[in-house]
């Protein structure tokens, strides 16, 4: 998963595949969940609908959307197999607005996404900045950061005269800072 993320940054892909040769179609939820697991650095997430781009029936590159209660759709993974399809994230992107018909938001973190990015160029505007999350790690593995300290709180390993911060610390924890979101929003 790095090694395709630090290929895509640096556009050291080895292998082009124009999006002409390539059929773009659903995705099973199967399907879907292994590819997110073994290619997104996140793995799989929630998600109600799936679309991808195909090679020779290999898929190569997926989007997945969750229906939104307040209407519209969040766009809640993107991940390509390390290949470059030439033309195939604007193929992608219309044919899933086409199919889905609705507004789309998607939180895109900015650790790899620059505020130029695939999603501002292909009609997505930014909507807000969200605050930073956080994380905790003890060098063994990582948790998220307010579920966390929640489940610290009602352990009898917390202590009310500790800051949270001392309590994690002498819990063996550090905090980790991420970059922070953007949220982008596209119209339909």
């Amino acid at each position: 998963m790095v090694l395709n993320l630090l290929k895509e940054k640096l556009n050291a892909c080895t292998k082009t595949i124009p999006i002409k040769d390539c059929v773009i179609s659903s995705v099973s939820l199967e399907k879907s969940k292994d590819f997110l697991e073994k290619y997104h650095i996140k793995g799989c997430s929630n998600f109600d609908f799936a679309y991808g781009v195909y090679y020779k029936n290999e898929l190569l590159m997926i989007m997945t959307f969750k229906t939104k209660e307040e209407g519209g759709f969040e766009l809640t993974r993107y991940c390509k197999k390390g290949v470059y399809v030439s033309g195939g994230f604007q193929k992608l992107l219309e044919y899933s607005i086409m199919n889905l018909k609705e507004d789309i938001f998607v939180f895109l973190d900015r650790r790899y996404w620059d505020i130029k990015n695939n999603f501002t160029e292909n009609g997505f505007y930014i909507e807000s900045f969200c605050e930073l999350e956080y994380f905790y790690s003890n060098n063994r593995e990582i948790k998220n950061g307010k579920e966390f300290e929640e489940k610290l709180k009602e352990s009898n390993l917390y202590n009310n005269n500790l800051t949270l911060k001392e309590n994690m610390e002498k819990a063996g924890y550090f905090r980790i800072y991420d970059c922070g979101y953007f949220k982008c929003v596209y119209k339909y």
